[in-house]
């Protein structure tokens, strides 16, 4: 899924795949706030198997760039770090942070060291400085493997400048950035690019000046001849209807003074810029053809990321189907092997201390283990045969009378039932 409302998350983003993120601002506390609370969205609520962060900033804050060094450092999610177009200052400590880090092939790194804008001297804030030196030069040498001597000579770079510049072929020839880790940009883009703006040397806005300049000058010129021709053989006579004065003013309106205002250079100038234009019209022709090309590629890409999105979807409700189906075969195969064991126990077959044993030889084998208790034949119960045998009701019955019930029995069965005991009278 993807929201819009997000500052520096870009692109879709679901559990288990790669997520980007962008750093494309300075480095100070209301933006790297912003970053980290949508960082950690990221690590929280969506799990991705990877985080991408994409950095294109000139640096800023030492604190808050060591925030985001230290997110990244600590974070058990594996992250990469891009530098997009430029990694300056703090932003080289975030691009540092990375488990692997990454180059566009045009962009560039640039390492120094920190400095404080207050320049009063106090004493503190030197301290401070000198403090964070340290502490940057120790991330350089962790992260990109250099001794203390080649740190140093970057962050101070060459005398007279400011810390040291890398494309990313200098990243990899000193030794910190991995040849394969530079990412090229398409051959045929760069060579289309190429033959777009070879020879020209003005940009659109003098494009448009130009474009001025030939209203301007129309007004000045007599006769029939437009600025504009681009026939060859009417540069002579458009010489011929301007006053010298004239020529001049347009001179000076085209970049030409003092001995250069003279009508061949004004006349070379035009037919130049006129070139320049029909070069910037074709650049902007074939711009648009690539913007309608890129339009077209992302629709293409929204269709297939709702394919995936269906094919997901799809997926997730066979899958509960399938876990559903197979717990619902799990508890009735439990059922049957409970209901087996438990019928050859009661028949005698299988001590009841030996269930848990049968139970799990039924679970790795059910047919075998069946046809094995079948086999088994059943016990007499001889507790319940004797218990229900009539001789032994009797032998029981008369083994629970007492001593004075059998005497009772014994004077019963001489002097019979009604026998009454009388006293004689005197």
């Amino acid at each position: 899924m993807a929201n819009e409302n997000f500052k520096y998350i870009k692109g879709s983003y679901a559990e288990g795949q790669p997520a980007h993120i962008c750093f494309y601002s300075d480095v100070n506390e209301w933006r790297v706030n912003d970053f980290i609370y949508e960082f950690n969205y990221l690590l929280n609520w969506v799990k991705p198997s990877e985080i991408c962060v994409h950095i294109n900033s000139s640096g800023g804050n030492c604190i808050d760039g060591i925030s985001v060094f230290s997110l990244i450092q600590n974070c058990e999610t594996p992250v990469k770090t891009i530098n997009d177009g430029l990694a300056a200052s703090m932003a080289s400590i975030i691009w540092a942070a990375g488990n692997e880090f990454f180059m566009k092939d045009y962009a560039l790194l640039m390492i120094h060291n920190p400095f404080a804008e207050d320049k009063s001297g106090d004493k503190v804030i030197t301290q401070a400085t000198e403090a964070f030196k340290k502490q940057l030069a120790i991330i350089y040498k962790k992260r990109f493997g250099f001794d203390d001597e080649k740190v140093q000579s970057i962050m101070d770079g060459k005398e007279g400048e400011d810390g040291t510049w890398f494309t990313a072929e200098e990243a990899v020839a000193a030794g910190f950035l991995k040849k394969e880790n530079v990412i090229e940009t398409e051959k045929a883009v760069k060579d289309r690019i190429a033959a777009s703006i070879a020879n020209i040397v003005r940009t659109p806005q003098s494009i448009c000046a130009m474009m001025q300049l030939e209203n301007d000058m129309t007004k000045q010129i007599t006769g029939t001849m437009s600025i504009i021709d681009k026939e060859p053989n009417n540069q002579q006579n458009f010489s011929k209807t301007m006053t010298e004065n004239e020529i001049k003013v347009v001179a000076a309106q085209l970049g030409l003074t003092g001995d250069k205002a003279t009508e061949n250079n004004v006349s070379a100038r035009i037919t130049e810029l006129l070139g320049v234009e029909a070069k910037y019209n074709s650049v902007k022709a074939e711009l648009e053809t690539k913007k309608t090309e890129l339009a077209n590629a992302q629709t293409r890409i929204t269709g297939f990321e709702t394919t995936v999105k269906n094919l997901q979807s799809n997926y997730d409700e066979a899958k509960a189907k399938l876990d559903k189906f197979e717990q619902e075969a799990a508890d009735k195969q439990k059922a049957a092997i409970d209901s087996m064991v438990e019928a050859a126990i009661a028949a005698g077959k299988i001590e009841k201390d030996k269930k848990e044993t049968w139970v799990k030889q039924a679970e790795a084998n059910f047919d075998l283990t069946k046809e094995i208790l079948d086999q088994i034949p059943a016990r007499e119960d001889l507790n319940k045969h004797i218990t229900n045998d009539p001789i032994n009701h009797k032998a029981a019955a008369e083994g629970m009378k007492t001593e004075q019930e059998k005497i009772q029995e014994k004077v019963k069965a001489v002097v019979g039932e009604n026998f009454k005991f009388r006293t004689p009278k005197f």
